[in-house]
């Protein structure tokens, strides 16, 4: 029975991870190389500002609605077409964050609002959506979906010199994958808006989620945010580049939770304190494993990629590596908890991790330049491992 647990669940993770490569590798090795050529790298750059407030909305709204969709699922309740009104609320949200961004950064024109706000929407259903598949355990379908929008990245990008339209090369990926699951799952039939008996319960969780996820999203952007205020823009780049190979190597890692959610789901046991140390011990060896890989491949892809940054971002390898793998080791546990303790504790541990990270990271980065903002972030992520484990282990569970 367990050994095809184990296998059940080691196929679930492949078929996850090949969903992962599938996408971000269009998307890293084709279209933005593709789309910096052809725009040139100042226009690119303020698609990439764009997509940077685009992914903390979609991080935040879309995850914080699959996630909530999922923990509903494990108390065996019935959502009808709760999720799809806070959706459309996000839609009608995001039609004025797109607004406020553009006119932020100096942009605000029709052709630019409209592909702006299309990217977004399409990006908050199409985060939200893979969790068709994983309410079934259909890990296959999960990939099939990252498939199909990888294809709409690729096929956006190879019609560009006819379009012109960075917008569509961009946005048909989230939008054909939003189309695959409106086709092949069950988000988004009927009843389409009808509320459920338990539709504040839903708005609740999937608010409280959201705005936990929304804390995690501003952080992993602050980083660079820090940098650019308190020491220099070319310091910018040689920060990025010390951490790149921790966040690109951690992200294949980042399937684990939404598979350990998936299964979780369908888990009506108690988590114990054995059980809990028990993982949160099996992820600390497995982020020093890959922490030793993102540090000896620092040496090579940085050197090949980034000669001009090398010297100067090499010292920081080990410790900015170390800080970015162990965000996402508790990222991980974090959605452990949250199966068993609910959705209130995380957006509380949320923020206190917030309050940490700035207590460290502002004099990190003010007395101590790069390398103590790569320190304080290593100390902040390690304090949150080490809470969440102590929060698995002897918090009431529901």
């Amino acid at each position: 029975m367990k050994k095809n647990i184990l296998k059940a669940f080691a196929g679930d993770m492949m078929y996850s991870i090949i969903a992962l490569v599938v996408l971000n590798g269009t998307i890293q090795l084709l279209v933005n190389p593709y789309l910096t050529g052809r725009m040139g790298a100042a226009a690119f750059g303020v698609i990439l500002s764009i997509e940077s407030v685009v992914s903390i909305m979609a991080s935040s709204f879309g995850s914080g609605a699959n996630y909530s969709r999922l923990v509903l699922s494990s108390k065996k309740q019935e959502p009808k077409g709760d999720y799809n009104i806070f959706l459309a609320i996000i839609s009608l949200l995001s039609l004025v964050v797109t607004l406020v961004m553009l006119m932020v950064f100096g942009e605000l024109n029709p052709v630019m609002y409209i592909s702006s706000a299309v990217l977004m929407i399409a990006s908050v259903l199409r985060y939200y959506g893979d969790v068709n598949y994983k309410l079934t355990l259909n890990y296959k379908g999960f990939m099939k979906y990252y498939i199909a929008a990888a294809v709409g990245y690729a096929a956006g990008t190879l019609v560009y010199p006819f379009t012109h339209s960075w917008g569509i090369a961009i946005a048909s990926g989230e939008v054909l994958a939003t189309l695959y699951v409106i086709k092949t799952g069950s988000l988004y039939k009927r009843p389409l808006f009808e509320r459920s008996d338990k539709f504040g319960d839903v708005m609740k969780s999937v608010w409280a989620l959201s705005f936990a996820y929304l804390i995690s999203s501003m952080i992993m952007n602050a980083d660079r945010i820090l940098v650019m205020l308190f020491v220099g823009s070319a310091e910018v780049t040689v920060f990025y580049t010390a951490t790149l190979v921790g966040k690109i190597v951690a992200m294949l890692t980042s399937p684990l939770n939404g598979v350990i959610m998936g299964h979780l789901s369908k888990y009506e046991g108690k988590l114990s304190k054995k059980m809990m140390a028990g993982i949160s011990g099996g992820l600390f060896v497995a982020g020093l494993a890959v922490l030793g890989v993102s540090v000896v491949t620092s040496y090579i892809f940085v050197k090949i990629m980034y000669p001009d940054v090398y010297e100067l971002a090499k010292p920081l390898f080990l410790i900015a590596n170390a800080g970015q793998i162990f965000y996402f080791i508790s990222e991980s546990l974090m959605v452990i908890v949250l199966r068993f303790t609910g959705e209130k504790l995380q957006i509380i541990l949320n923020a206190a991790y917030a309050v940490l990270f700035f207590v460290l990271a502002v004099p990190g980065v003010i007395f101590g330049n790069l390398y103590g903002l790569a320190a304080a972030i290593l100390a902040a992520n390690l304090i949150r491992y080490i809470a969440v484990t102590l929060v698995g282990m002897f918090c009431k569970q529901n």
